[in-house]
């Protein structure tokens, strides 16, 4: 059984967090944390149980670009400058956790 066509969610959720201040101080760097999470049609629901999740990996594979673009826009650029002038790093992280159940 293949995929059929672009992954289909049926919600996304893009949270991001700016960390301005940390134990009473003003950060000399502000911090983004960002999460895109996805909920996914299950392509097996109400069908016979199976043996081969091939589509799942190829499901996660295709929302998982779809997630880290969100993420990633969601991230943004930060021109935010240090006390020297020079500007800060960015660093993104992308953290893939997954949970499958079929019922």
């Amino acid at each position: 059984m293949a995929a059929s066509g672009p992954v289909k969610f049926r919600q996304v959720t893009v949270i991001a967090q700016d960390v301005l201040s940390e134990g009473g101080r003003e950060l000399a760097s502000p911090c983004r944390r960002v999460a895109a999470c996805g909920v996914l049609p299950n392509p097996f629901a109400g069908k016979p149980t199976i043996d081969d999740f091939t589509i799942l990996v190829d499901l996660s594979a295709e929302a998982d670009k779809v997630l880290t673009a969100r993420a990633l826009k969601a991230l943004g650029a930060l021109k935010h400058q240090r006390p020297s002038g020079l500007p800060t790093k960015a660093h993104a992280r992308v953290v893939r956790l997954e949970s499958w159940s079929v019922s």
